[in-house]
């Protein structure tokens, strides 16, 4: 059968036979979700069968200091958004820390030199900084199409000075807080009340965040708003948002 099989020198020809005859896989996938918090991401660790105190050692950054993925982190932030969404099929020997390094090698891959070249020269974006506006990305909106003007308007609220007014960073920041989930909590990470990135990404980011923020739509919106029905409503003015707010937003904006 197809698949990954742990075999020893040891074995004979019989024994490696009979091992993939039974299609014995030895390997198990370890899934992390896009667009997932570091909370969930440590609690879906744990659910795949590695120990608590294991992944909570784990998931220090000073374990993985001087990769490359982390040579733009802050020092004093942990590993929210750095590690990359993504199936990990791994052997019984693989330890916890094996698998965050292979996550964050990834992110690095996504951060080629044209990559952080081009977030630079476009947007002014550091690596951190993009993980923090993609991670926004990420967790607003899954469409590829959408994904690209969801981008552009936040570039153009950050080159304009105009508060990205994300409702998932609201929520986060009062996540962090442990208060209940509003959008009207006053946290930094409320960018309603607050210009500019918030303190630090809010999730993991995919490469077609990142890759969105490259290549952002050609568009001029300003406003988006997520409808009941999952479609994404673009508009430039207030009142047009406002109005596309009203007709398709009833249930969703209700509950924020």
């Amino acid at each position: 059968l197809a698949g990954d099989y742990e075999l020893s020198p040891s074995m004979d020809v019989a024994e490696i036979v009979a091992l993939l005859a039974a299609g014995e896989n030895s390997f198990r996938a370890v899934t992390i979700l896009p667009g997932q918090r570091l909370d969930q991401v440590e609690a879906a660790l744990v659910s795949s069968g590695f120990s608590a105190s294991d992944v909570q050692a784990a998931l220090n950054p000073a374990n993985y200091s001087g990769h490359p993925a982390l040579l733009n982190k802050p020092p004093a932030a942990n590993l929210e958004g750095y590690i990359y969404p993504d199936t990990y099929n791994i052997s019984p020997s693989t330890t916890v820390s094996e698998l965050i390094e292979l996550a964050l090698d990834e992110t690095a891959a996504v951060f080629t030199p044209d990559v952080v070249s081009s977030l630079q020269s476009q947007h002014g974006l550091g690596v951190h900084e993009a993980v923090i506006l993609g991670s926004i990305v990420e967790r607003e909106v899954a469409n590829a199409d959408d994904r690209s003007k969801v981008s552009q308007v936040f570039l153009k609220r950050l080159r304009e000075n105009i508060s990205l007014g994300s409702d998932p960073t609201s929520l986060y920041g009062a996540l962090l807080a442990g208060l209940e989930p509003a959008v009207d909590v006053d946290t930094l990470y409320n960018t309603r009340l607050y210009p500019g990135l918030p303190p630090g990404p809010i999730n993991n980011v995919s490469e077609a965040s990142i890759q969105a923020l490259v290549s952002p739509a050609t568009t001029d919106y300003l406003f988006f708003v997520s409808g009941d029905d999952g479609t994404t409503h673009f508009s430039r003015t207030l009142a047009e948002h406002e109005a596309l707010a009203a007709q398709y937003c009833i249930e969703l904006c209700r509950s924020y």
